[in-house]
């Protein structure tokens, strides 16, 4: 897959300037998670010992929509936020491209990520939004 140079230059400035949070929208549900973007976020089901900073997504059917328990992770890395499949049963897909499990891609403001059958909506957010 070819990374996409205006939306990729644009995402990096945006998120090196503006972005503080991630927002994510899971499809089917009232309220979207925001999330500081102090570090790794882990993305799955809670019940590892090892869990660390993650989001459990079991509340919203997860374990029904095949999300496996360390699914993927979203990280940020010059300015850039990238997730990355953690050898996931179900697959990760971002805007229904299955991304390779262990090699991250970038992830842009208002991509579709999908985590097994689980479609989640992103947007970058900062503190005032």
């Amino acid at each position: 897959m070819a990374l996409r140079p205006l939306a990729t230059r644009l995402a990096k400035e945006l998120a090196s300037e503006y972005l503080s949070f991630i927002q994510l929208a899971i499809e089917n549900e009232e309220t979207a998670l925001k999330l500081p973007l102090d570090g790794p976020i882990s993305l799955g089901r809670s019940g590892q010992a090892d869990w660390g900073k993650g989001v459990d997504l079991t509340p919203f059917g997860a374990q029904e929509k095949g999300v496996s328990f360390n699914h993927a992770k979203l990280f940020r890395l010059d300015g850039l936020i990238l997730v990355v499949d953690l050898d996931s049963l179900n697959g990760t897909l971002i805007n229904n491209y299955r991304i390779p499990p262990h090699s991250p891609f970038i992830l842009n403001d208002g991509d579709c990520l999908q985590l097994g059958m689980l479609q989640i909506k992103v947007s970058y957010a900062s503190e005032n939004r």
